[in-house]
């Protein structure tokens, strides 16, 4: 039955506030009280010695009390014994776990008469069973009490059932009834029971692991520094010739591009002038521009410091437990009962509450009351996980009162980036429990990001590369960058990683991706002629030929910032622009070549099926609506995003979205390490990447019949665009009769003169306009159409 609404009244806010602050004080009060007599309870039960007075007898001597508790102490312990027997330790401990339950759910409900009598009842039940076993079964009368091991109640409960029910009932009998009140009694489940049990024998049996391991590897240590030769010191004051030998001296190769000679000495390797590159125009292969040296790698101490906060842990947990207790009862309010907060998992920017539901209940209930939580929590937004991997339960991700920032340095210190191996490690950030989140370019191996502006889209791409600023040298990764807007990207122009400068036209733009595309058809050339299947083996040999005619081939990733808007600049051009990245991302992941696609407009229009299909890794941040994120998720919740760097991300070969939240980078960090690499030498820039004419050529590798821009090639082109520009006709049913082509052949040489903008795309009824002015004796006006028939 429901409660008549009452009228909406004003809450005193100071009045509260007075409120907690006197209770908080009397409850951490009223628990050490109840800590110190129970501690004052088992020191008198632990010191209780029969020759001392207590309540049931009294002996001559009272002067002398051997009990630590003093003569009350005596008497307390002598009470206690002889009514219970042994079981009565279970007293102050029940006491005990129950004062911290109560100081620990004071903000949860206040106080709550069930749970007290439950508690207080099944305490009862367990001191009668507990107190008859200990009467048939300790027979060990260490402190001669009258009862046995049961005291007094026990001896009369065992006396009176054990005649009915005989021995092995009444011991049956016992230990369920035992067995069954603990959870009343102390409040926690068998189940929690049993599992910090396992997680405790797990806890000690790995320690005992690591700890043998340790002992092994310092034996091991040991062992090795006690078989090393000690070192021979040469004489100071002599100097020794080594006699000149016929034959030039051995050379081995040092990884950090130094030569040893035979003798130990090491020395620098001097570059060759002769072996320099004298320029860079002409189509040049990417490893004869990446000189094999050593680099130094830039300092941590360039980025920014985390600030020191202070925070109030017991504040938090209070807060965590009314959020807990307010979300159970809004679920309640919306017909969804019984569900239980087991579990919460604090992050930097929104806290995951982990939701027990009772059976029948099903998860996307939950999932549809997103927007009303919100609402009735007063909170921007609630995103509901309905799948947690390893975990039957429900994750309801709330925001915290106080968003916590998130420094990239916190982030590249971190033993997670420590141990990554692949010059393509990208942080992302840190997920949902405050750890930091790392992934492998190489084995995404293209990555597709999307957010609104504000969403944390730009600072997250420099996050990413600041990550390949600090893990990859010049030569183990090369950059192309194309930022069609001119302002994000342009803070890294000159830095040795760069192919060419930062490519803010969109015609050089096409230029660069065919050139990649190209480049990838080499490398595929080369790995075939070593029988190689990816560039990593291809690398390896060369590194054991130490040839330096052929070195190793660097990685080459290309950025594009702003990918809605460069396919909007392009307009005519967009479908070529489509085909290359959509060919790169096919095929370059074995040849070295990797895409990072950022965007703030994530339709249909631009990211499109082919290019979806290839890029399976995405990184969502706030988009607008739901249809948005449903093009780049290809599933809702990135529209109830927090903004700021707050995102989703969906690794390849999975469905399961992981939460992060971006790093802060500022561009501050980002001048100092641009500036720091701009130190350490110049690009190598290769002038044929954004050279040449974006409207001609061909996609390398596609026949006549796969790619569209082969119509450009074809013989018939020119008199075809004469023949649109004379007639104003721009059908392709026209194009086909006039010279005697088929369908295909025509509508190819009717798009690429779309593309080239003679005609205008299809309108509504399928007709196209001569663009084009037209040729001199022409017939008609630029008004006339042709329609596709």
């Amino acid at each position: 039955m429901l409660k008549n609404p009452s009228p909406p009244q004003s809450r005193p806010e100071p009045e509260l506030e007075q409120q907690d602050f006197i209770r908080h004080p009397l409850w951490v009060a009223l628990l050490f009280l109840t800590l110190g007599l129970c501690l004052y309870a088992m020191i008198s039960l632990g010191s209780y010695d029969s020759q001392d007075s207590g309540v049931f007898k009294i002996v001559n001597d009272q002067d002398q009390v051997s009990n630590w508790g003093g003569a009350l102490g005596a008497m307390l312990a002598d009470f206690l014994l002889t009514i219970f027997g042994y079981p009565v330790f279970i007293l102050p401990l029940w006491l005990v776990l129950t004062g911290l339950n109560a100081y620990r759910e004071r903000g949860v409900g206040g106080f709550r008469p069930a749970v007290v009598s439950l508690r207080f009842g099944s305490l009862v039940v367990l001191m009668l069973v507990t107190c008859a076993l200990a009467a048939v079964y300790w027979k060990a009368n260490w402190w001669k009490l009258p009862g046995d091991g049961g005291g007094w109640l026990g001896k009369s409960i065992s006396g009176a059932a054990q005649p009915w029910i005989g021995g092995i009932g009444f011991t049956l009998l016992c230990c369920a009834l035992g067995l069954g009140v603990v959870p009343g009694a102390f409040g926690v489940s068998w189940l929690v029971i049993l599992d910090r049990i396992g997680a405790g024998c797990l806890w000690t049996v790995g320690a005992g692991i690591d700890m043998v391991r340790g002992l092994w590897l310092l034996i091991s240590a040991l062992r090795e520094r006690l078989r090393r030769p000690a070192p021979v010191e040469a004489p100071e004051q002599q100097t020794l010739t080594a006699p000149q030998l016929s034959g030039p001296a051995p050379v081995a190769r040092t990884p950090q591009g130094q030569e040893e000679v035979a003798g130990g000495e090491v020395i620098e390797a001097e570059p060759d002038p002769a072996s320099e590159p004298e320029g860079s125009t002409g189509l040049k292969p990417v490893a004869d521009v990446v000189p094999r040296r050593s680099r130094e790698r830039p300092s941590l101490g360039l980025l920014n410091e985390r600030p020191d906060t202070s925070e109030n842990e017991a504040a938090q947990i209070t807060e965590r437990n009314q959020m807990a207790a307010m979300l159970e009862e809004h679920l309640a309010n919306f017909g969804v009962r019984d569900c239980e907060v087991i579990n919460c998992v604090k992050g930097p920017v929104v806290s995951r509450f982990e939701l027990e539901l009772p059976p029948g209940t099903k998860a996307s209930r939950i999932a549809t009351l997103s927007t009303d939580l919100a609402r009735s929590l007063m909170v921007p937004s609630v995103r509901v996980q309905e799948i947690i991997p390893g975990k039957s339960c429900v994750g309801v991700e709330i925001p915290n009162k106080e968003r916590q920032a998130v420094y990239l340095k916190d982030l590249l210190d971190s033993d997670t980036f420590a141990k990554q191996n692949s010059p393509l490690s990208l942080v992302l950030g840190q997920d949902i429990s405050g750890a930091a989140v790392v992934i492998d370019l190489m084995r995404m191996p293209h990555l597709l990001v999307a957010g609104t502006t504000g969403s944390g889209k730009s600072v997250g791409l420099n996050a990413m590369l600041m990550s390949l600023l600090y893990k990859s040298s010049p030569e183990d990764v090369k950059l192309i960058m194309i930022d069609p807007k001119m302002l994000e990207l342009s803070l890294y122009k000159d830095i040795p990683h760069l192919l060419t400068p930062v490519i803010t036209d969109v015609g050089k733009a096409i230029n660069a991706l065919r050139w990649c595309v190209e480049e990838m058809e080499r490398r595929y050339a080369l790995l075939a002629a070593l029988q190689e299947r990816n560039l990593e083996g291809y690398n390896a040999k060369m590194l054991r030929a130490n040839n330096p005619e052929t070195p190793p081939l660097p990685i080459i990733v290309v950025i594009i910032d702003e990918f809605a808007d460069m396919m909007m600049a392009l307009q005519s051009s967009s479908k070529k622009a489509e085909e290359l990245i959509a060919r790169l991302a096919q095929k370059s992941r074995a040849a070295g070549i990797h895409l990072i696609l950022a965007t703030q407009r994530p339709s249909a229009d631009v990211i499109t099926g082919l290019i979806k299909s290839n890029i399976p890794a995405r990184l969502a941040y706030q988009v607008s609506s739901s249809v948005d994120s449903r093009v780049i998720l290809d599933r809702n919740g990135a529209e109830q995003l927090l903004g700021y760097g707050d995102g989703l991300f969906i690794p390849p070969g999975t469905s399961t979205s992981l939460r992060v939240h971006g790093a802060f980078v500022s561009n501050d960090e980002v001048n100092k390490v641009a500036r720091f690499w701009r130190s350490q030498g110049k690009p190598e820039y290769i002038g044929d990447i954004v050279e040449g004419d974006p409207t001609q050529g061909h996609i390398p590798g596609l026949t006549l019949e796969e790619g569209d821009e082969a119509a450009d090639e074809d013989r018939l082109y020119p008199d075809a665009v004469e023949y649109v520009r004379r007639t104003r006709k721009a059908s392709i049913s026209s194009v086909q009769r006039q010279f005697k082509i088929g369908y295909n052949r025509a509508a190819r040489l009717v798009e690429s003169m779309e593309r080239h903008g003679i005609v205008s795309a299809q309108g509504d009824m399928g007709v196209r306009q001569v663009i084009a002015p037209p040729l001199g004796g022409g017939a008609g006006s630029d008004q006339e159409t042709g329609g596709e028939s």
